[in-house]
């Protein structure tokens, strides 16, 4: 089964798609989300899909999906890493992302957890300069 993902976190916005075991098969960028994913899934048809980004972002419309899963690009991330990366066999983990944007993602008890308000791993908020509180 294939699927696509969509990263809004940053533009252009990218899109891959995927087979079961994670190979990469396709990728696409563009300055929208539609745009990426349409380019990455050119003649395939994902049966699922996931939106990393904004809660309030772009809709995407993906042939075949009804419902995109959408989460932060912590969680996508923590995700990815508990399915293939060095997580892979473990019940809890933290991802911590520091680039041009802060965010992390957590796993708790083997599951992506997103909090009670879907903001578990904002991290951007956190002061890392305590004289800054």
């Amino acid at each position: 089964m294939l699927s696509l993902g969509v990263d809004l976190s940053e533009r252009p916005a990218r899109a891959v798609v995927v087979d079961d075991v994670g190979t990469v098969l396709a990728r696409g960028s563009a300055a929208t989300g539609a745009a990426a994913a349409t380019a990455a899934a050119a003649g395939r048809k994902p049966k699922r899909a996931g939106i990393a980004g904004d809660e309030a972002g772009e809709a995407i419309p993906v042939p075949g999906v009804k419902h995109p899963a959408r989460c932060s690009p912590g969680s996508a991330a923590i995700a990815a890493e508990a399915w293939l990366g060095s997580v892979k066999d473990h019940r809890h983990a933290v991802c911590l992302h520091v680039g041009d944007e802060v965010y992390a993602g957590l796993i708790l008890d083997g599951k992506p957890w997103a909090g009670a308000h879907r903001r578990a791993g904002a991290a951007a908020w956190l002061a890392l300069n305590p004289v800054e509180r």
